[in-house]
């Protein structure tokens, strides 16, 4: 994926709870980030960035190839459907955004704000943003 990561929650083991640790994950990684950017300002070094979208459904997961070129992969709309959330950041100017489907589904209570409606490529029908706070 170039510079970009992608992280898979429910697979091969299901739990639960997979879309809150995904979204803690991303809450996580951005306090982190908050530290390490801290930092970097100190020492007179660039500020990062990141940009992470938050989305799930049905997918093919497992070893993908041939005995001369194997790894683990995932594919499935929800999986472009992600990435084309995690893209949206940039126009939104956000670090998080999850899908409505991810919300309406978190066992644990994660501020957000409604961003409204956004059409993305490879779907009919627009997906309903939230950013998580």
């Amino acid at each position: 994926m170039g510079d970009g990561i992608l992280a898979t929650f429910g697979a091969p083991l299901d739990y639960e709870d997979s879309l809150s640790r995904a979204v803690m994950a991303c809450t996580s990684m951005r306090e982190t980030l908050t530290e390490l950017n801290r930092r970097n300002r100190e020492l007179g070094r660039p500020e990062i960035r990141i940009g992470m979208g938050v989305h799930f459904g049905e997918v093919l997961v497992g070893n993908i190839g041939s005995t001369e070129r194997m790894q683990y992969g995932v594919l499935g709309d929800a999986v472009n459907v992600a990435s084309r959330i995690e893209g949206l950041t940039k126009d939104f100017q956000v670090d998080i955004l999850i899908s409505d489907e991810v919300r309406q589904e978190l066992t644990r209570e994660v501020p957000t704000a409604p961003l409204g409606t956004k059409e993305v490529k490879g779907r009919v029908t627009p997906v309903i943003l939230h950013q998580v706070l």
